[in-house]
């Protein structure tokens, strides 16, 4: 996950980070209530608030919370315990300040946006953020533009990671909506990249199949050997 690989980065315990950013995205997580008997309730959490209602949040908060998690570790904003304590458990209980400060900030974030028009961060992210974003990248020509300009750099040896990144960072609420409508019997409500990637990657990007196609005709010594090696 982002926690767990940014904790990594950091140099810090990455199953810390991502219980701590798994916490912070409930908290964040808007509820609902369901009566279950005259006077009784019982509240729960929306299946779209971690589906695709929620995915762009998870990745906002789990970048967002290692990073606190790490830097105040880095203060030492710890629990001192004796050198004779074993050291899984100086592990375990050593974030408990931090744990408590990120908590605190959880808490305090929802409340911050109960008082705004959105009612809480999810709505906030996906009105402001997510659906933007989402409407014009995930478009047929701003993906054909995106791999286009990927195959460019690819020409002059420069590996297109970072753009193509950010395109699967936009493309992932894309995908599980469209995957939830299916499952519901619901038409698709965005484009259907998967079927767009099939046909602009065909063989490979950049075109690999027609060049491994090319030098199995070719000339070059160096091809007749390449091809020696595919036969073994």
């Amino acid at each position: 996950t982002i926690a767990y690989e940014t904790a990594k980065i950091e140099d810090e315990n990455p199953i810390t980070a991502l219980i701590l950013s798994l916490a912070f995205f409930l908290v964040l997580a808007p509820q609902s209530q369901i009566e279950l008997a005259p006077g009784e309730y019982a509240a729960f959490l929306k299946t779209s608030s971690i589906g695709s209602d929620g995915i762009f949040v998870a990745m906002i908060v789990a970048i967002c919370v290692t990073r606190l998690y790490s830097y105040l570790m880095k203060k030492n904003i710890k629990i001192k315990l004796p050198d004779s304590v074993p050291p899984m458990v100086t592990d375990s209980l050593s974030p408990t300040f931090v744990a408590m400060i990120i908590f605190v900030l959880a808490f305090v974030v929802k409340a911050i946006f109960i008082f705004t028009p959105y009612g809480n961060a999810m709505d906030f992210v996906n009105t402001v953020i997510t659906n933007p974003i989402t409407n014009v990248g995930v478009t047929p020509l701003s993906i054909v533009l995106i791999f286009t300009f990927a195959n460019i750099l690819w020409f002059f040896g420069v590996h297109p990671s970072a753009i193509i990144n950010i395109f699967y960072a936009v493309a992932a609420p894309v995908l599980v909506a469209n995957v939830g409508a299916f499952l519901a019997g619901e038409p698709l409500p965005y484009f259907e990249m998967l079927f767009m990637l099939s046909i602009l990657m065909i063989g490979g990007t950049g075109n690999t199949l027609g060049l491994a196609i090319s030098m199995l005709f070719a000339k070059s010594e160096r091809f007749k050997s390449m091809r020696k090696l595919t036969l073994i």
